[in-house]
């Protein structure tokens, strides 16, 4: 079943508002084709890529959106609930999957965001929320309707235009000494496509969470317990699956004990989307860094224009550990239009959680 045979039957219709035509959920073979005119779109704005989130309880409910101009985007959407749109949610991607907003080669027009967000607003989704690409994310907010609500988000990107060279040069000179000193061994490096080494992330990634639930303060039940409910390993299988030899994931091991682990996907811009390190392991420093770098350099020989290195939010150390490798932070805005206060009653709940079991951010 392919992403456009999910959820509600095809709508397509004139908008006199928009001067646009809507087809939903988007027809595959034209959605491929319109995220191909994108020079920054990613392997999250593929239509495999909604398809996979989809077996999850989710719905296709992606827009394709035709101007009179001859220019066309896609909004990669999904929704659940039972009755959509009143009585759904909707996100541009879940939580946890990525980036969304648009794809195409006008996916950056201010005029063709506005239109959007005011399809979006007409629809009346019990919650919507949009995580557009960081490079965009300004444009969204500057033209959202007054009644959307703004979260501020940082993610870090490198440009990798300039080419394998420069942005090796870029990276901080500690960074480099590290590259060169496991370049010369001590690290072995294994790189799976598709699902292959999959199971080597999961063991560090359960290794990660342990780590983490120690350092915040949190039961390691509970911690356990948000990680299969935010990742659970089958998902990112599925992911996997769909993507095939855009997905791959970099495993480094001393003396044959895996230590860290990061997943990346292919694309124009090509993303980060995993990481996980085994630190009960005594292993030099700069590993991770060195994994990062093999995937940065193949990203710059399989033509990609920019490296996403996802989410950093608030933490400092995350900041300057991606800087580390030349990346410039983004700062951009997510979009939520809800017709409840859904955002402030969870903010509320989890600020209560938090303080409740001593949770340390």
């Amino acid at each position: 079943m392919t992403a456009g045979d999910r959820g509600a039957p095809r709508e397509s219709r004139p908008s006199s508002r928009l001067r646009a035509e809507v087809i939903s959920p988007a027809p595959p073979a034209a959605w491929t084709r319109i995220a191909a005119d994108d020079p920054r779109a990613m392997a999250d704005h593929s239509p495999e890529w909604t398809a996979s989130i989809a077996q999850w309880g989710w719905r296709d409910a992606s827009r394709l959106y035709r101007f009179p101009d001859g220019s066309s985007v896609v909004l990669p959407l999904l929704h659940r609930g039972s009755r959509p749109p009143a009585a759904t949610w909707a996100a541009s991607p879940p939580a946890g999957r990525g980036f969304g907003g648009l794809v195409g080669e006008a996916a950056a027009d201010p005029k063709v965001i506005r239109a959007v967000l005011a399809d979006l607003a007409e629809q009346r989704w019990l919650s919507l929320r949009v995580r557009p690409a960081p490079e965009t994310g300004r444009t969204w907010a500057s033209v959202a309707p007054p009644t959307a609500r703004a979260v501020e988000r940082r993610a870090h990107l490198i440009d990798l235009a300039p080419g394998r060279d420069a942005v090796h040069d870029a990276m901080r000179k500690s960074t480099r000494r590290a590259v060169r000193r496991h370049e010369r061994g001590g690290v072995d490096v294994q790189v799976g496509v598709g699902g292959e080494l999959l199971d080597v992330y999961e063991r560090l990634r359960q290794a990660s969470v342990e780590h983490w639930a120690k350092a915040q303060h949190e039961p390691l039940w509970l911690a356990r317990r948000r990680a299969g409910r935010r990742d659970p390993a089958d998902r990112l299988r599925a992911t996997a699956a769909a993507l095939q030899g855009r997905f791959k994931v970099w495993v480094a091991s001393i003396d044959g004990r895996p230590v860290a682990a990061n997943v990346v996907v292919s694309g124009p811009t090509a993303h980060a989307i995993r990481a996980a390190t085994d630190r009960s392991i005594d292993a030099p420093s700069g590993v991770m860094q060195y994994l990062d770098w093999l995937a940065i350099e193949d990203a710059c020989r399989e033509g990609s224009q920019a490296f996403n290195l996802g989410e950093s939010g608030t933490s400092g150390s995350l900041s300057s550990y991606k800087e580390s490798l030349g990346a410039s932070g983004h700062d951009y805005t997510e979009i939520r239009i809800e017709r409840l206060p859904i955002t402030t009653i969870d903010d509320g709940a989890r600020r209560v959680v938090k303080r409740i079991i001593g949770f340390r951010d």
